[in-house]
């Protein structure tokens, strides 16, 4: 469990280093619905927090040894998580963004499905992830769509 929290303490923090906006991302043509850039950060703090007690919880309702695929799928889930900041917000790499997108938002779901397994409240916990997730994807088509210099 210490290192479960330590991971997704790390997974916050290397997160919210790289979705950090900038004349970058405000010169960007943007949808209507943009959220100002701070949000992101807000946003994927707050997700990853659910998902920690989800993922905590689940993990604690598994049979032993049972759980190692739910925290595999949490920490693959994190590391997309962090690859789509990096490839958005720090190499300004928005199709890239986009494509990565393919393996995030099945991995989001994934971990809802490997959640319930074992706690049906934790994968409730883990819907706002799935959603932000799926904005993210929507966002990023959109920018990609505004923007075809990029």
């Amino acid at each position: 469990m210490t290192v479960g929290a330590l991971v997704v303490g790390l997974v916050v923090a290397i997160g919210a280093t790289i979705s950090v906006t900038g004349p970058w991302y405000y010169a960007l043509n943007l949808p209507d619905y943009a959220p100002d850039g701070r949000l992101f950060a807000l946003g994927w703090t707050a997700i990853y927090g659910l998902s920690a007690i989800a993922g905590a919880s689940a993990w604690r309702a598994s049979p032993p040894r049972e759980g190692d695929l739910l925290i595999a799928a949490l920490a693959l889930t994190g590391f997309l998580n962090i690859g789509w900041s990096y490839l958005f917000f720090h190499f300004h790499l928005p199709r890239w963004a986009l494509f990565e997108c393919l393996f995030l938002l099945p991995s989001a779901l994934a971990l809802v499905v490997q959640a319930a397994r074992f706690s049906r409240g934790s994968a409730v916990l883990l819907f706002p992830y799935v959603g932000w997730v799926s904005f993210a994807a929507w966002f990023t088509w959109d920018v990609v769509q505004l923007n075809p210099g990029l």
